[in-house]
């Protein structure tokens, strides 16, 4: 299987996704991560990897942060013995990331089945995490409050060094002239003071060492030793209490091992899922459905480790016992085809997302693969010996649920009996029924694949003009090896290339020349076809474009622009739309300073549009709610108000007020709404809130922005934003925002009745 990885490159996807990994464990399940034959199991897979990337995409991941791997802290419990109190605040926290997943799963707006269920393994151990915290210091320290033995006991021992600090002090003072420093130190756990070397023999006590000068000497005057003495017994005590402390709280923790195992176990599988839910969001990969039969359909995929501002996305299509020849020259991404096909199902298989715009791949049970140059110089084998016994290693092990990849199949040898190699394989594969995917630059597979219905005939287009390869995949074509071609890029003598070019057409059989012939004329054919595709879709543009401008300018019609009104009408519907313009910019721009503008633009309007008026007819008894295009705007709006003939229509956050006569109502199936669009509530006919929930950070401050600018155009003193809790990563993105924004004199959190730290409310200046 390590061959396989490496020859398909799916070591270094699996290095990319354990890099996003929060700790050692999800890791570890990582590098673990092998094809599943289980259907069931894939699928699972799959969909737990699906909704880790919908929690992604609402912001509402779960975090781990704090996680880590104390499996050998609890091996050592185990075996009695004592760990220390940092390592049992490390095993405390393991309770605080399972409770913070939990929450954050539990509250996630994703439909997540499996992720919920995966989340029941866990076991809250508050008790048990409540014992240790309430015993040992953030740094490690045994607190006081471990045992009210070691409470006393450092009182004693606090009372005892105030004591012992008076006695040092007096002996300082009525010593000065004899020592070598006016500061007591600490030799072996007991107090001393340095005394000049002079004096060792004068004064009565014990010598614990001399300095590195040799002047002075470590001292224990005689009036220390008992103090000392004293203060040494009850440190040793504090020392008994502590060890005992924590050989109580490892016990605990012993009791407990099995279920924070499993807890870790959890932990580190959930690490797995989120870190390959990020790498397929940040690359927009999708989940591949599973086929019933052997057959392939990659619309639009691209091998994942290609840059993708170069890689060329292509569309493979392979039905159920079809078998795929790739022809076309070197370095023109025949290679490329077979690992992107490869390692999509195998990705599949795994768990892993693929990048494709819609996918289906199959169930294998195993992937054999040749590819490159085989040659070992080890086993003091050629290219083609390699070739060979990694050929036969397939045939006799293939089953017809394998995937077989060959590249170049039948070259490195006399190419007539390569070729009748090769097709012999490749009868046999078919025999067996294996899913088989070939490249070749042979022209015996091309006439094989030409003849046999159940073989598919593809190539990799390359550009005879600028001689360069465009990587671009394309079925029922043979490709040409274009080996003169390329060879003339490296500078060789003319000469040579005419004379290479004379013979290669010498060479040629009348069948090869017929079958080059027909290639050209094929690719001329496709050519053309594509550049009738491309014209025909540009005119079904155009034929829209030209239905919706009949459709408006039938709703207008003449009874809206009337002869004796058209200077006025004119005016009015350009000013109008210099409004819409102006109103746009300042939505999509957010420049400030044209608000007033706006505001005046918006008046003249109105002012001209009152004394203009338009003679056109009301069709329909419209109500509040309805959705409505006012004339001379572009967005559709609703209704909020009727009062007679006059109407209020908010329109992208902003109301206008109009007459029912223009109106035109629109369906609401009509409105095509984004994918991610907020929400916005009216309330007291102005949109005083806006829904974010589920917006990635990028989309929403752009949309606050807007939510500000419309909210004071209107006036308002407040406004109320909806993030949800989450994280708290979009919610603090937002609070950033907010704090850089003019117009923005104060925010908080809402109150609870109003969503709590779910929502936030923004006082406006």
């Amino acid at each position: 299987m390590n061959n396989i990885y490496k020859s398909l490159e799916f070591t270094e996807i699996i290095n990319q996704i354990e890099a996003l990994c929060a700790f050692s464990l999800g890791k570890a399940e990582i590098s673990k991560l092998s094809p599943s034959r289980n259907s069931l199991l894939v699928k699972r897979s799959l969909n737990l990897t699906k909704e880790a990337m919908d929690m992604l995409n609402f912001a509402q991941e779960y975090s781990l942060g704090g996680a880590r791997d104390v499996s050998n802290l609890l091996n050592r419990v185990e075996k009695d013995i004592i760990v220390t109190g940092l390592d049992l605040l490390y095993i405390s926290e393991i309770n605080n990331v399972v409770k913070s997943v939990i929450s954050s799963v539990k509250n996630t707006e994703v439909k997540a089945d499996n992720i919920k269920d995966l989340i029941t393994t866990f076991s809250v151990l508050d008790e048990l995490s409540k014992q240790i915290t309430a015993s040992i210091s953030p740094y490690g320290e045994v607190l006081d409050s471990a045992s009210s033995k070691l409470r006393d006991l450092r009182k004693e021992a606090n009372n005892l060094t105030a004591n012992f600090e008076k006695t040092v002090n007096s002996f300082i003072n009525k010593n000065k002239t004899m020592l070598a420093d006016s500061i007591s130190n600490e030799r072996n756990g007991r107090v001393v003071i340095l005394l000049n070397s002079t004096y060792k023999n004068t004064v009565k006590g014990v010598v614990h060492g001399e300095s590195k000068s040799g002047q002075s000497v470590y001292f224990e005057p005689e009036a220390f030793i008992h103090l000392n003495n004293n203060r040494q017994s009850v440190l040793n005590m504090i020392d008994d209490e502590i060890l005992k402390i924590l050989f109580n709280l490892s016990q605990l923790v012993k009791a407990e091992s099995d279920q924070i195992k499993t807890n870790l176990n959890t932990l580190g599988k959930l690490d797995a899922i989120m870190a390959i839910a990020k790498w397929g969001y940040a690359r927009q990969a999708i989940i591949a459905d599973i086929s019933n039969d052997h057959s392939v359909y990659l619309k639009n995929a691209a091998h994942p480790l290609i840059d993708e501002k170069e890689v060329v996305k292509n569309t493979y299509t392979i039905n159920d016992g079809s078998m795929l020849i790739v022809s076309g020259p070197n370095t023109g991404g025949k290679t490329v085809t077979l690992k992107t096909i490869g390692l999509s199902i195998l990705m599949t298989l795994c768990g892993i997302p693929i990048i494709a715009e819609k996918a289906r791949v199959p169930i294998v049970d195993n992937i054999f693969i040749d590819l490159g140059d085989q040659q070992s110089v080890v086993s003091s084998l050629s290219t083609f010996s390699s070739h060979l016994t990694q050929l036969a290693h397939i045939v006799n092990n293939v089953t017809d649920n394998s995937l077989v990849l060959l590249d170049e199949l039948g070259g490195g040898t006399d190419p007539k009996e390569g070729e009748a190699l090769a097709i012999a394989i490749l009868e046999y594969l078919k025999t067996k029924k294996a899913i088989t995917l070939v490249t070749t630059h042979l022209s015996g597979l091309k006439k094989y694949a030409q003849n046999d219905p159940d073989t598919i005939l593809a190539s990799v287009e390359f550009d005879s003009e600028t001689l360069t390869p465009t990587y671009r995949f394309i079925e029922g074509l043979a490709g040409q090896s274009n080996a003169l071609e390329i060879a003339a890029k490296f500078n060789f003598p003319k000469t040579i290339m005419e004379r290479a070019t004379i013979l290669k057409d010498t060479m040629l059989t009348d069948e090869e020349k017929l079958m080059a012939n027909l290639t050209i004329k094929e690719r001329q054919l496709l050519n053309k076809e594509e550049q009738l595709e491309a014209e025909q879709a540009k005119l079904l543009e155009k034929q829209s474009e030209l239905e919706a401008r009949f459709e408006n300018e039938a709703v207008l019609g003449s009874e809206i622009l009337n002869k004796a009104q058209e200077k006025a009408a004119k005016y009015v519907k350009e000013t109008q739309l210099k409004m819409d313009r102006l109103y746009t910019e300042i939505q999509e721009v957010h420049r400030f300073s044209k608000l007033h503008e706006a505001i005046d633009i918006k008046k003249q309007v109105d002012d001209h549009a009152a004394n203009f008026e338009v003679k056109k007819p009301i069709t329909r008894k419209f109500k509040v709610n309805d959705s409505v295009r006012v004339d001379g705007f572009h967005h559709i709006g609703e209704i909020i108000e009727i009062n007679n003939k006059n109407v209020s229509v908010i329109l992208n956050g902003i109301i206008v007020k109009t007459k029912l006569n223009k109106l035109t109502y629109v369906a609401k199936q009509e409105i095509t709404k984004p994918k991610k669009a907020y929400k916005i509530k009216v309330s007291s006919k102005k949109a005083m809130e806006i829904n974010l929930i589920g917006q990635t950070v990028y989309q929403a401050l752009p949309e606050v922005e807007k939510f500000i600018d419309n909210a004071i155009v209107n006036n308002l003193p407040s406004v109320r934003i909806v993030h949800g809790m989450g994280t708290g990563k979009l919610r603090s993105e937002i609070h950033k925002h907010l704090r850089k924004m003019n117009h923005v004199e104060s925010f908080e959190y809402a109150s609870q009745s109003q969503g709590g730290s779910g929502a936030t409310i923004v006082k406006l200046k």
